[in-house]
Protein backbone atom coordinates (compact mmCIF):
# COMPACT_ATOMS: atom_id res chain seq x y z
CA UNK A 1 0.00 0.00 0.00
CA UNK A 2 1.67 3.38 -1.30
CA UNK A 3 1.13 5.71 2.19
CA UNK A 4 0.98 9.95 1.63
CA UNK A 5 4.58 11.07 2.98
CA UNK A 6 2.83 14.23 3.31
CA UNK A 7 2.28 16.00 6.74
CA UNK A 8 -0.62 18.31 7.40
CA UNK A 9 0.40 20.95 10.14
CA UNK A 10 -2.98 22.08 11.97
CA UNK A 11 -2.20 25.17 15.01
CA UNK A 12 -5.15 24.93 17.39
CA UNK A 13 -6.32 28.04 19.55
CA UNK A 14 -8.17 27.44 22.66
CA UNK A 15 -10.55 29.82 23.78
CA UNK A 16 -9.89 33.39 25.23
CA UNK A 17 -11.81 32.48 28.28
CA UNK A 18 -10.27 29.02 28.50
CA UNK A 19 -6.56 30.26 27.94
CA UNK A 20 -7.61 33.14 30.66
CA UNK A 21 -8.97 30.65 33.11
CA UNK A 22 -6.00 27.82 32.53
CA UNK A 23 -3.11 30.83 32.61
CA UNK A 24 -4.41 32.13 36.15
CA UNK A 25 -3.88 28.44 37.71
CA UNK A 26 -0.73 27.35 35.86
CA UNK A 27 2.24 30.06 34.48
CA UNK A 28 3.89 27.24 32.29
CA UNK A 29 0.65 26.12 30.68
CA UNK A 30 0.69 24.87 27.13
CA UNK A 31 -1.56 27.05 25.53
CA UNK A 32 -0.90 26.05 21.44
CA UNK A 33 -0.52 23.13 19.22
CA UNK A 34 1.08 21.51 16.19
CA UNK A 35 0.22 18.36 15.05
CA UNK A 36 0.78 15.99 12.41
CA UNK A 37 -2.02 14.12 10.69
CA UNK A 38 -1.14 11.58 7.81
CA UNK A 39 -3.05 12.93 4.43
CA UNK A 40 -4.08 9.46 3.74
CA UNK A 41 -6.85 8.81 6.12
CA UNK A 42 -6.16 11.77 8.66
CA UNK A 43 -5.28 9.50 11.63
CA UNK A 44 -3.46 12.10 14.14
CA UNK A 45 0.13 10.81 14.10
CA UNK A 46 1.70 13.48 16.96
CA UNK A 47 1.41 16.45 18.52
CA UNK A 48 2.93 18.70 20.59
CA UNK A 49 2.04 21.47 22.73
CA UNK A 50 3.46 24.66 22.80
CA UNK A 51 3.72 27.67 25.30
CA UNK A 52 1.22 29.42 22.91
CA UNK A 53 0.08 30.02 19.48
CA UNK A 54 2.29 28.94 16.63
CA UNK A 55 2.19 31.06 13.43
CA UNK A 56 5.11 30.63 11.33
CA UNK A 57 7.16 26.57 10.54
CA UNK A 58 10.20 26.83 9.06
CA UNK A 59 11.20 22.99 8.11
CA UNK A 60 14.92 23.62 6.29
CA UNK A 61 17.41 23.00 8.63
CA UNK A 62 18.84 19.30 9.64
CA UNK A 63 19.66 19.94 13.41
CA UNK A 64 19.32 15.86 14.34
CA UNK A 65 21.73 15.21 11.19
CA UNK A 66 19.64 12.19 10.28
CA UNK A 67 19.64 13.72 6.56
CA UNK A 68 16.08 15.12 7.21
CA UNK A 69 14.77 18.61 7.69
CA UNK A 70 13.75 19.38 11.17
CA UNK A 71 11.22 21.99 11.57
CA UNK A 72 11.72 25.88 13.68
CA UNK A 73 8.80 26.75 15.19
CA UNK A 74 7.60 30.16 16.31
CA UNK A 75 4.86 32.37 17.47
CA UNK A 76 2.92 34.52 20.35
CA UNK A 77 4.67 35.05 23.62
CA UNK A 78 8.11 34.13 22.93
CA UNK A 79 7.29 30.45 21.40
CA UNK A 80 10.06 29.18 19.76
CA UNK A 81 11.23 25.42 19.56
CA UNK A 82 12.44 23.22 16.98
CA UNK A 83 11.38 19.68 16.18
CA UNK A 84 11.49 16.31 13.68
CA UNK A 85 8.81 16.72 11.42
CA UNK A 86 8.77 12.76 10.81
CA UNK A 87 8.65 11.62 15.01
CA UNK A 88 6.97 14.98 16.70
CA UNK A 89 10.11 14.74 18.72
CA UNK A 90 11.20 18.49 20.41
CA UNK A 91 14.24 19.12 19.68
CA UNK A 92 14.89 22.23 21.64
CA UNK A 93 12.54 24.32 23.10
CA UNK A 94 13.83 28.23 23.75
CA UNK A 95 10.28 29.57 24.35
CA UNK A 96 11.13 32.28 27.35
CA UNK A 97 15.02 31.66 27.48
CA UNK A 98 16.19 35.32 25.39
CA UNK A 99 15.11 37.45 28.75
CA UNK A 100 12.97 39.36 26.30
CA UNK A 101 9.30 40.79 27.24
CA UNK A 102 6.92 37.58 27.81
CA UNK A 103 4.37 38.50 25.56
CA UNK A 104 6.59 39.40 22.51
CA UNK A 105 5.73 37.20 19.35
CA UNK A 106 9.07 35.39 17.86
CA UNK A 107 8.18 35.90 13.97
CA UNK A 108 10.02 34.51 11.25
CA UNK A 109 12.74 31.99 11.80
CA UNK A 110 15.65 32.20 9.31
CA UNK A 111 18.32 29.75 8.85
CA UNK A 112 21.51 31.27 7.78
CA UNK A 113 23.74 29.55 5.48
CA UNK A 114 26.30 29.87 7.99
CA UNK A 115 27.28 27.58 11.49
CA UNK A 116 28.88 30.51 12.86
CA UNK A 117 29.11 28.88 16.75
CA UNK A 118 31.57 25.43 14.83
CA UNK A 119 29.15 23.10 15.95
CA UNK A 120 28.18 21.68 12.69
CA UNK A 121 24.18 22.80 12.69
CA UNK A 122 23.77 25.82 10.59
CA UNK A 123 22.53 28.94 12.77
CA UNK A 124 19.05 31.17 13.10
CA UNK A 125 17.95 34.65 13.04
CA UNK A 126 15.03 35.70 15.21
CA UNK A 127 13.08 38.37 15.24
CA UNK A 128 11.09 39.56 18.19
CA UNK A 129 8.12 42.15 18.84
CA UNK A 130 4.62 42.78 18.83
CA UNK A 131 3.38 42.62 22.79
CA UNK A 132 -0.40 41.63 22.07
CA UNK A 133 -1.36 43.14 25.80
CA UNK A 134 -0.83 46.57 24.15
CA UNK A 135 -3.94 47.46 22.48
CA UNK A 136 -3.69 47.87 18.15
CA UNK A 137 -4.68 51.75 18.67
CA UNK A 138 -1.56 52.22 20.99
CA UNK A 139 1.09 53.18 18.67
CA UNK A 140 3.80 53.69 21.22
CA UNK A 141 6.30 50.79 21.19
CA UNK A 142 9.24 49.29 22.37
CA UNK A 143 11.78 48.59 19.52
CA UNK A 144 12.30 45.14 18.30
CA UNK A 145 15.01 42.73 18.89
CA UNK A 146 16.98 40.24 16.50
CA UNK A 147 18.68 37.46 17.85
CA UNK A 148 21.42 35.33 16.12
CA UNK A 149 20.24 31.54 17.67
CA UNK A 150 22.50 28.20 17.75
CA UNK A 151 20.63 25.89 15.44
CA UNK A 152 22.48 22.97 17.89
CA UNK A 153 20.58 24.22 21.03
CA UNK A 154 18.35 26.97 20.37
CA UNK A 155 20.68 29.02 22.84
CA UNK A 156 21.49 32.72 22.03
CA UNK A 157 24.80 33.71 20.22
CA UNK A 158 26.22 36.78 21.19
CA UNK A 159 24.51 39.81 22.05
CA UNK A 160 20.94 40.45 20.73
CA UNK A 161 21.05 43.42 18.17
CA UNK A 162 18.09 46.29 19.50
CA UNK A 163 16.45 48.28 17.24
CA UNK A 164 17.08 52.13 17.13
CA UNK A 165 12.88 53.05 16.18
CA UNK A 166 9.89 52.35 18.19
CA UNK A 167 8.58 49.06 16.46
CA UNK A 168 8.53 45.52 15.73
CA UNK A 169 10.69 43.94 13.14
CA UNK A 170 8.26 41.36 11.24
CA UNK A 171 10.38 39.74 8.36
CA UNK A 172 13.90 39.38 8.03
CA UNK A 173 15.67 38.53 4.63
CA UNK A 174 19.26 37.69 4.26
CA UNK A 175 21.14 37.81 1.39
CA UNK A 176 24.75 36.78 0.45
CA UNK A 177 26.41 37.70 -2.67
Amino acid sequence: MNYCKIFYFFFIKIGQKEVSDYLNKNEEAKNGIIMAVRGLDGKKLWEIKTKSEVFEINCSIDINLDAQFDCLASGRKNTFLAFDPKSGKILWDSSFKYNINKNWNIYNPVVLPLDLDHDLILDIVIATGGNPAIPSEVHEREPGIIFLISGLTGSLIGKPLIGRHVGRFHEIKVLFF
